[in-house]
């Protein structure tokens, strides 16, 4: 029987080092209908709502039409396409203590009509919970020191706590249509100040 403590320990570590083989682990102790549940859950798969032309659904397969090897693969982030807004908004559930919320592009919008001021307004909204809040304080804890102590160090502000997770993506190979082992991907999602965020901020 693993103690809360333990695995705590383990996936802090994990994440402090961006450890593929520990992700896949933790993948594969979830299971395929969980993990998919999760990210579909997080906004992966599905467009926002933002109110702008073009946005697309990204890439989330349903568990049936996955092979026996795509939960390994899945868990550390390949066989799968997200949009910034989508990973912006995954980072922002966790910020917000486990609640995904709709993107707001506009706070208000003002005019005049026969003399007289309108103004509407648009609010936060919240499309759903999706951990719990002590859930989202954990890995807020654990993506702190990602970037106090782990890959995400380059990401330090003086005077700000900031929590977050480095991304190294394989790129795809036209010509192979396999991951290239040359050309990558690299991001660094996160925000601050971590113990009452404010901004988020995706850097790709």
């Amino acid at each position: 029987m693993i103690t809360r403590d333990a695995a705590f320990f383990f996936l802090s570590g994990v994440m402090e080092k961006s450890f593929n083989i520990g992700i896949v682990k933790i993948g594969l102790k979830l299971g395929k209908d969980k993990l998919y549940e999760y990210a579909r859950a997080f906004g992966f798969g599905v467009r926002t709502g933002v109110p702008l032309g073009g946005e697309i659904d990204g890439k989330l397969r349903a568990p049936a039409q996955w092979t026996p090897g795509s939960t390994a693969i899945v868990s550390f982030g390949q066989e799968i396409g997200v949009s910034a807004l989508q990973v912006i908004g995954s980072y922002s559930a966790i910020a917000n203590r486990g609640a995904l919320m709709e993107p707001v592009l506009v706070k208000e919008v003002r005019a005049t009509t026969n003399g007289k001021s309108m103004v509407t307004q648009f609010a936060p909204q919240k499309v759903r919970q999706v951990v719990s809040a002590e859930t989202a304080q954990t890995l807020l804890g654990i993506l702190t020191k990602v970037v106090e102590s782990g890959t995400g160090i380059q990401a330090r502000v003086p005077g700000y706590t900031v929590a977050g997770k480095t991304g190294t993506a394989q790129k795809m190979d036209p010509k192979t249509r396999k991951y290239s082992n040359t050309d990558y991907v690299s991001s660094f999602c996160g925000f601050l100040p971590a113990n009452n965020p404010e901004l988020v901020c995706l850097v790709v």
